[in-house]
C-alpha cells in the first residue's frame, strides 16, 4: 500500500532539483503517485513512466502504519451544564473502525468535538498515535484528524476549491474523489466541470450532495484519523449506500470513529459502542448489537 525507499536512498534522489523534496525530512513513504494509490506496482509504473510531471503524496512513517486512538476516562460538558461525557473509554487499533451509537444527547458528537479540541475535556485524556492530544498544537492535531460533520462546510467558490481548499492537487485526484462519492456525473454535466461555481453555503446543492462533498474532501485529504458525525443522511437511502461503499474502499490507512443514531448504518465497522449517559453501556460487532436490541423489550 506504500512505496518505501531503499536503504541509503532519499526522497530528494527522485528529483534532485526539487526544492519540495529537499525540504522533507526522512522516514517518509510514498502513498500515491499522480493519484494512483493502494497498488505498489501501479504506483511504481506511474513513477517510472509518468505522462508528464509527477505528483507524490507522502506520509510520515508513523502515519503509514496507522494511528491508534485511545480515550481514557474522559469527562466533558458544556459551560454551566452537567457533564455530557462521564468516564468515556475507547481504544481503536490503528486503521480500526469504531461506531458510536445512542440517543440524542448521549455524547456521540461531544466525543468528536473533544477529539478536535473544539471542546476541551474536563478530565481524562485522548491519545492519538501515542501522543496526548491536549499537548499538541491545534494545527498539528487537526492535521491528523479530518471530520465530516452533520452539516458539512461548503464554501462559495468552485468545486475544485471545495474539494482542495489549499490547492495543488491534480485533477485526477479530485475526479477520483467525486467518483467514489457518486458526485462525478453531476459535476461532469456542469459547464466548467471542476471550475463550476457552488453558491454560498451550497444553496444550489441538496443536503445529501453537501454531505457527500464533505466526504469527497476527506477522500482527497486522506487524514490519518477520520471522524464522521451522522455522515449518512437517514432520509436518503442511496446516499447511505454511497457513504458505506466509499468508506469501505477509500480510507485503507485511516482510523475511523463515527457517530450514528443506528448501528445499521455502520455495516463494515469492526465494532459498535452504545453510549448511555455519557459512557459505554455495551460494545460489540454490528450484528451482535442488533441481536441484543432485537431481544431487548420495548
Amino acid at each position: 500500500r506504500a512505496l518505501e525507499l531503499l536503504d541509503g536512498r532519499r526522497l530528494r534522489d527522485l528529483a534532485p532539483g526539487s526544492a519540495a523534496l529537499r525540504g522533507n525530512e526522512e522516514n517518509y513513504s510514498i502513498v500515491a503517485v499522480n493519484g494512483c494509490a493502494r497498488n505498489a506496482s501501479q504506483m511504481a509504473s506511474e513513477l517510472c513512466n509518468p505522462p508528464a510531471g509527477v505528483w507524490l503524496d507522502l506520509w510520515h512513517g508513523q502515519y503509514t502504519l496507522g494511528m491508534r486512538v485511545q480515550v481514557e476516562d474522559l469527562t466533558a460538558g458544556y459551560s454551566g451544564e452537567p457533564g455530557v461525557l462521564r468516564g468515556l473509554c475507547i481504544d481503536i487499533p490503528a486503521r480500526g473502525r469504531l461506531g458510536l451509537v445512542g440517543r440524542s444527547g448521549c455524547g456521540k458528537s461531544t466525543a468528536l468535538l473533544c477529539m478536535l479540541r473544539i471542546l476541551e475535556a474536563r478530565s481524562g485524556r485522548i491519545l492519538i498515535g501515542g501522543l496526548d492530544a491536549s499537548k499538541l498544537g491545534l494545527a498539528a492535531l487537526r492535521a491528523m484528524c479530518g471530520i465530516v460533520p452533520q452539516d458539512a462546510a461548503v464554501f462559495e467558490g468552485s468545486w475544485r476549491q471545495n474539494l482542495d481548499p489549499l490547492g495543488g492537487r491534480p485533477d485526477a485526484v479530485l475526479w477520483d474523489a467525486l467518483q467514489s462519492t457518486a458526485l462525478m456525473p453531476c459535476v461532469r454535466a456542469l459547464p466548467g466541470g471542476l471550475d463550476a461555481e457552488i453558491a454560498r453555503d451550497g444553496a444550489n446543492l441538496s443536503s445529501g450532495q453537501r454531505q457527500l462533498l464533505g466526504l469527497a474532501r476527506m477522500v482527497v485529504r486522506q487524514p490519518p484519523v477520520l471522524l464522521l458525525d451522522e455522515c449518512a443522511p437517514s432520509v436518503d437511502p442511496r446516499a447511505q449506500d454511497v457513504v458505506r461503499s466509499c468508506l469501505a474502499a477509500e480510507f485503507p490507512m485511516s482510523t475511523v470513529l463515527a457517530a450514528a443514531h443506528r448501528p445499521e448504518s455502520l455495516q463494515g465497522f469492526h465494532a459498535v459502542a452504545v453510549l448511555e449517559g455519557g459512557a459505554i453501556a455495551k460494545c460489540g460487532r454490528v450484528d451482535e448489537i442488533l441481536r441484543r436490541e432485537a431481544r431487548s423489550p420495548g
